[in-house]
């Protein structure tokens, strides 16, 4: 058995509060995706509001604390068959990792 380095684990935690959204299939109930926001975007916010732009592979999302939207408990939140149809062609992978990016309007921009 090999042990990790404190230092490269540390490095590893760092990368993985960058701004991000993962998306998962969910293995057991079909047609629910898994999503995982980080917690730079979240910050302390408990609810999301998300938008896709299917013609140009983009997705935007705001998060915010009145209930507007999908429900995150810890970073953590579910979608529909919809979205599962909209990623299909990524989400034979186990993963989908799309980079985020804060615009002046206060919604997070990403491609996927």
């Amino acid at each position: 058995m090999s042990f990790i380095k404190i230092n490269r684990q540390r490095e590893f935690m760092e990368r993985s509060n960058s701004p991000r959204l993962v998306l998962r299939k969910e293995k057991r109930r079909n047609g629910i995706v898994n999503c995982y926001l980080s917690k730079t975007v979240r910050g302390d916010d408990t609810f999301i509001t998300i938008e896709l732009n299917p013609e140009h592979n983009k997705i935007r999302l705001k998060t915010t604390n009145s209930p507007e939207g999908h429900k995150m408990s810890r970073g953590c939140f579910f979608l529909t068959k919809v979205f599962e149809y909209i990623f299909h062609e990524n989400l034979h992978e186990d993963r989908i990792i799309i980079e985020l990016e804060k615009k002046e309007n206060g919604w997070w921009y990403g491609n996927y």
